[in-house]
C-alpha cells in the first residue's frame, strides 16, 4: 500500500465511524408535542400488551423527561429548556411505567370481575393500593430492579381498566428490560413485558 494513500483511508474509516454511530443511536430531535406522542405510540416499542384470562394488561416505559414535561404540561408552565432542567431533576434516579390492568367484558371493573364475596372486593383494594409493588420488578441484564414507588388509581366503575403508576430502581447499563408483574390476586400467574434496547436507544431528544 502506498505511504500517501494511508490519510484518504484514515479519512475514509473516520467517516464511515462517524456515520454509523449516529445510524445506530437513533436519536432525533423532535418537538415537544411530537415527544409525547412519540412515547405513547404503541409503534415504538415503549407500549406493551397482553391478553390472560379475562384481563387485558399493557406496560408503557415513561422516560424520565416524558415525566418531567408531562408535570410541566399539568401545572401550564412554559417548558423552557432550564425550567425543564430542574423538573427533571426530581424524576432522575428512578425509572418509570405505567401499568393499565383493564376487564374484557364490557364495562366490567378489574377489582369486581369474578370475585365471590364482597371481602375478595375489599382484599384486591388493600393489594393494589399497599402490596402489589412487591410483585412488579424489572429484569435488566444480571439485575433485578425492585418498585420503589407505586399509586394505584381507582376508576370507581368509570373506566374498565385501572391504573398503576410504577417506579423502578435503575442502573446505567443498556441491556433489554422485562417487565415481570406476578400477580396475586386475578389468577393469571406471572405476566412479562419486553422493552427492547433498541426501542430504549430510540427514544428521541427534546427540541426546545
Amino acid at each position: 500500500m502506498k505511504a500517501d494513500n494511508i490519510p484518504l483511508i484514515l479519512i475514509a474509516v473516520l467517516s464511515l465511524s462517524i456515520i454509523t454511530f449516529l445510524g445506530c443511536s437513533g436519536q432525533k430531535r423532535v418537538s415537544q408535542e411530537e415527544y409525547i406522542t412519540w412515547v405513547n405510540n404503541a409503534e415504538n416499542g415503549l407500549v406493551q400488551e397482553q391478553v390472560v384470562g379475562d384481563y387485558k394488561f399493557s406496560f408503557q416505559y415513561l422516560p424520565a423527561e416524558y415525566m418531567a414535561l408531562k408535570e410541566l404540561m399539568a401545572s401550564e408552565i412554559m417548558p423552557t429548556k432550564p425550567v425543564f432542567d430542574s423538573v427533571l431533576n426530581n424524576y432522575r434516579g428512578l425509572q418509570y411505567g405505567v401499568m393499565k390492568i383493564g376487564a374484557l367484558i364490557e364495562g366490567g371493573d378489574v377489582l369486581k370481575q369474578s370475585i365471590t364475596s364482597e371481602a375478595e372486593y375489599f382484599e384486591r383494594i388493600q393489594y393494589y393500593t399497599t402490596i402489589v409493588p412487591r410483585d412488579i420488578f424489572i429484569v435488566k441484564g444480571n439485575d433485578t430492579l425492585n418498585c420503589a414507588m407505586h399509586h394505584f388509581e381507582r376508576t370507581f366503575s368509570i373506566s374498565s381498566f385501572n391504573t398503576i403508576m410504577l417506579g423502578f430502581e435503575n442502573n446505567s447499563d443498556s441491556n433489554d428490560q422485562i417487565v415481570v408483574y406476578d400477580d396475586q390476586v386475578l389468577g393469571t400467574g406471572k405476566i412479562s413485558f419486553f422493552i427492547s434496547r433498541e426501542a430504549l436507544s430510540n427514544i428521541p431528544l427534546i427540541e426546545f
